[in-house]
């Protein structure tokens, strides 16, 4: 139909309809740029994450290496322990046999004395790794809270740019989700006279939002899947 030959009506109609095809479409480009910038925060939230493994592989290699010089330090304790209680049992059997072993008995005293301050130092080192440790077991915990903090946030994101990409799939789809969304639970008839479509098409769309898994179609009602 030539554009003479329309009524003002229809030209009027016509009209209305340019405008709400330019809103729709300024509403559609506003939810591609929220869109975008959801894929953004969730790229950041991957890029923290894997720097914060990072961070956790070498917290962990350096408490493995304390641990394992920790370990050192236990058994040279161990072994001076087991000299110390020799070197005892040898001053005992010497103060037991005669006075001219007097002198041998001080020396062994002597290096019992060494070998106790040597045993201090090493348990005053022990001491300090095992605090090192403990911090870096700290470190490492709140490590692994953030990661698993940033992980939720970054399984939300993902969540909700999969649920914008499969309403831009088709318009309709896109008002009847954000309805529900916004006004809850709705029956077809309401849907289809707040759309202006018959209500055959509406329940051929909410076929589909409900086979995509965002909505649950329970008799005439429609529910949002949360």
């Amino acid at each position: 139909m030539k554009e003479g030959s329309l009524t003002e009506g229809q030209k009027m109609a016509i009209e209305i309809l340019n405008k709400r095809v330019e809103k729709l479409h300024k509403a559609l480009e506003q939810k591609e740029n929220l869109l975008e910038e959801y894929v953004r925060n969730l790229e950041e939230k991957e890029n923290t994450i894997t720097k914060l493994k990072s961070e956790v592989e070498v917290l962990e290699e350096e408490l493995k290496r304390l641990r394992s010089k920790l370990k050192e330090k236990e058994n040279e304790i161990e072994k001076l322990n087991k000299e110390i209680a020799e070197k005892k049992a040898e001053i005992k059997r010497l103060e037991e046999n005669i006075k001219d072993k007097e002198e041998k008995i001080s020396s062994f005293k002597r290096s019992e004395e060494e070998l106790k301050v040597k045993l201090n130092q090493c348990r005053s080192l022990t001491e300090k790794q095992r605090r090192e440790i403990t911090a870096f077991e700290k470190k490492l915990t709140e490590k692994e809270e953030k990661i698993n903090m940033l992980e939720s946030e970054l399984n939300q994101l993902v969540k909700v740019s999969e649920e914008w990409r499969k309403m831009f799939k088709n318009e309709p789809k896109f008002k009847i989700y954000t309805i529900i969304s916004e006004t809850g639970p709705r029956n077809i008839n309401e849907l289809s006279k707040t759309l202006g479509i018959p209500p055959v098409h509406v329940k051929r769309i909410l076929n589909e939002l409900e086979e995509i898994g965002i909505i649950k179609i329970d008799g005439n009602v429609i529910k949002k899947i949360t």
